[in-house]
């Protein structure tokens, strides 16, 4: 019988079989456990970014109207568990450890990859929790993703950009049409306006499997009154209703297109919805969705932010968020994965009025320190420091009260910032 560290060294061994881009081993396993996924209603995110802040929006708003609520992520910063959340809270280590003694056998001779794994567990769990709503996004793509199983009450497709073009594709058109593969017959997709190459490729898979065509910012408006790196402030319009003044943690302009997505979904359940219920939904994110390291700030004097930006998009968005930040001097402790587009990435990042710390997050996939130092144009603004213990207290012995530190590049560089910082979330 393994124990919960020994189960979690057993689920990670199956990261050696990789990716596998079919839905073959998935429906195997979900035979074997009595297709939990047909147990619950659900939500369906696809996207390169802003589908965890949309999947993170539509949780609370379901968790403040007073459902039971499932939500499915990935990847994880700290915990493992943090993938896995109802009712605001991680599924807990016992579950975790009895499902995967309970189904060892199975998945010995299926030999299916992590993410397969992880997602029959967080579909069984759900199922076992009686969850009335699971908010389900992506891993990779759509069309073949591993969650791409349930028939949701609605599709969502967040913005679209290059990323993981080796299973994707190499073009915007390619890639909308592997994250379209979400769409189901007669199953409203949602999705805000895009470039027309990506929404004609959206459109045309609507039409094909006969879906409703939502586009959530022509029938939803919002303005923000105020914004800084703790949060915003903004005024929300729908056809019926004015919600005025609502506060979430979050921040960001990119962010409307988010929140828009996510009330257009939470309006295919709740065509009028409460005003309180907007109100606490929005607010509440974090402590309903446990939703962590979008400019999040963790501590002041100096200012410590966290930032999984890790493609071009995203890290223009981050540097939008920067321009709120009123600090004296910014240290950035930047990692990225080697897979990723960081030649443009630093080609951004170099140009803020910042000092830049390089570093290597203790993952397979990172990229070396020098490796990205060799596509920066100014060296001069960079340092290097090899792991992440190191550039965490580079930035902050140097960093004064007035200062700011922020940690950026990936979701492993995250991960190991806190870990180097000792900090918990939970």
């Amino acid at each position: 019988m393994m124990n919960y560290k020994k189960s979690l060294e057993y689920l990670y061994s199956f990261e050696k079989f990789g990716i596998k881009y079919n839905l073959e081993n998935i429906t195997r396993i979900l035979n074997s456990l009595g297709n939990p996924q047909r147990n619950f209603k659900s939500f369906h995110i696809a996207g390169t970014n802003g589908k965890g802040t949309v999947a993170a929006m539509i949780n609370s708003l379901l968790a403040e109207s007073g459902h039971n609520t499932g939500l499915y992520t990935s990847p994880h910063i700290l915990d493992f568990r943090e993938r896995i959340i109802t009712g605001g809270k991680v599924i807990s280590r016992q579950y975790v450890t009895k499902f995967l003694n309970e189904y060892k056998p199975l998945f010995d001779k299926i030999k299916p990859t992590f993410f397969e794994i992880t997602t029959s567990l967080a579909f069984k769990y759900f199922s076992d929790k009686k969850v009335e709503f699971a908010v389900i996004e992506t891993g990779l793509g759509g069309r073949l993703d591993s969650t791409n199983v349930i028939v949701p009450e609605a599709s969502i497709i967040t913005g679209i950009s290059y990323d993981h073009m080796q299973y994707l594709g190499d073009t915007l058109e390619k890639i909308a049409s592997e994250k379209a593969g979400i769409i189901k017959k007669n199953i409203p997709v949602i999705h805000t306006k895009m470039k027309k190459n990506i929404s004609d490729v959206i459109s045309e898979k609507a039409g094909e499997m006969k879906a409703e065509e939502i586009i959530s910012d022509k029938i939803i408006k919002i303005e923000i009154k105020k914004s800084s790196h703790r949060g915003m402030t903004f005024d929300l319009f729908t056809k019926e209703n004015s919600f005025r003044n609502i506060s979430t943690p979050l921040t960001g302009s990119y962010n409307k297109s988010n929140f828009a997505n996510a009330l257009a979904a939470f309006i295919q359940v709740y065509p009028r919805p409460d005003a309180k219920i907007i109100r606490n939904g929005f607010k509440n994110v974090i402590s309903n969705s446990g939703f962590h390291g979008r400019f999040e700030t963790i501590s002041k004097k100096p200012a410590v932010i966290l930032d999984v930006a890790h493609n071009p998009d995203a890290i223009t968005n981050l540097i939008n968020n920067l321009k709120s930040l009123n600090c004296r001097k910014l240290y950035i402790v930047f990692g990225m994965m080697k897979d990723k587009d960081y030649e443009k990435c630093i080609s951004m990042i170099e140009k803020l009025d910042a000092e830049i710390i390089l570093t290597h997050p203790a993952y397979e996939r990172a990229a070396m320190p020098q490796e990205l130092l060799a596509k920066a144009k100014n060296k001069n603004k960079f340092v290097i420091r090899y792991e992440v213990r190191e550039a965490a207290e580079y930035a902050l012995a140097k960093a004064r009260k007035s200062d700011a530190v922020l940690a950026a590049g990936s979701f492993f560089l995250i991960s190991d910032f806190l870990k180097a910082i000792n900090f918990k979330y939970f």
